[in-house]
């Protein structure tokens, strides 16, 4: 539950309102954050793209994140898409990157 303290204490949206004590009850149900969205809307071309996942700060920079989108990206392709969107909230100036991935 350390790892959900860490994005509670970003503050990022997504994890703020995150009841611990029901993920500590029952955490391997808990457990496995990344999503694939099929198609995109407005708000997902801003905010989010084809795939979304999070590394708690702790484990930023060992290659987690990496490893995850190398496996999401098979499931893409298999799901039909052909290129994904990827957005990064960046520390540094500009606050938002976007990435395109072409799937071949």
């Amino acid at each position: 539950m350390h790892g959900l303290r860490e994005f509670r204490h970003e503050g990022l949206p997504w994890w703020v309102g995150g009841d611990l004590e029901t993920a500590e009850q029952d955490f391997a149900a808990f457990v496995g954050r990344i999503s694939i969205h099929h198609e995109l809307n407005d708000a997902l071309h801003i905010e989010g793209g084809h795939i979304g996942y999070d590394t708690v700060p702790s484990s930023r920079d060992r290659g987690v994140a990496t490893e995850m989108l190398r496996q999401a990206l098979p499931v893409a392709r298999a799901r039909g898409l052909t290129a994904v969107l990827l957005t990064c909230d960046g520390t540094n100036r500009p606050l938002k990157r976007y990435y395109w991935i072409t799937l071949s």
